[in-house]
């Protein structure tokens, strides 16, 4: 009798309707963990935050009174300033190559199995950070003030992007699809989950529009203001 009781027990516990389903965040069925998750916000910070480097470079030649010599040589002032950013930004993408293979070698992160497209939305963050920091260090007047402005950007779009916490509420995510940040990170999650071609040339097409844009934007600035001592 109590066996028949416990076995009624079960079954009326088994035919309870379920009031939580399942999901998936694609159609693969895969997810991402947050050493993934992480890594790739802290990558795209690391990123951002190479544009100092430039600005601190700029105006170290103008602090130092260097710029006299340098513009006294037979070289234009656009390939001083060129090469400047040039030689960063190469600097800048091995420093990621290398962030990358040690985090996948050191901590087991996969980064997925694009690894050119990867390349690719480092070299497009790289070129975001340049021209952000081009375009603040022409219209700042110290380079304390340039390099406060650029940090301040660089928060203000890792939180927005949700690269600090995942952020919930339309209000923020919408703000976070105008930084560089966002799509460079859904591109970067879209790859380690192995998703389709389309939707990570989607993002990464995305963040190539705002790096052309944001490259437009310092090469006005730099024709307007230059690069003088």
């Amino acid at each position: 009798m109590l066996g028949r009781n416990l076995a009624n027990s079960r079954n009326a516990v088994n035919e309870r309707p379920s009031y939580a389903e399942k999901g998936k965040l694609n159609d693969r069925g895969d997810t991402y963990t947050s050493s993934q998750y992480y890594a790739a916000s802290m990558l795209i910070m690391f990123l951002l935050y190479s544009g100092l480097t430039v600005c601190n470079s700029l105006f170290g030649e103008k602090d130092g009174h260097t710029l006299y010599r340098l513009q006294s040589m037979p070289v234009s002032n656009a390939a001083i300033f060129g090469g400047k950013v040039l030689g960063c930004s190469f600097v800048t993408v091995i420093q990621a190559i290398l962030i990358v293979a040690g985090s996948s070698i050191l901590y087991d992160v996969d980064w997925g199995n694009h690894v050119w497209l990867l390349m690719l939305v480092c070299v497009l963050i790289t070129l975001a950070s340049m021209t952000i920091a081009i375009i603040v260090s022409l219209i700042s007047k110290t380079s304390s003030m340039a390099s406060s402005l650029i940090q301040a950007a660089i928060i203000l779009m890792t939180f927005l992007s949700g690269g600090f916490t995942p952020l919930h509420g339309d209000f923020f995510k919408t703000l976070g699809e105008f930084t560089v940040n966002h799509w460079a990170l859904q591109g970067m999650l879209h790859m380690m989950l192995n998703a389709e071609i389309p939707q990570i040339i989607t993002c990464i097409g995305i963040l190539g529009a705002i790096s052309l844009g944001l490259s437009a934007a310092a090469m006005i600035a730099y024709r307007k203001v230059g690069y003088h001592a």
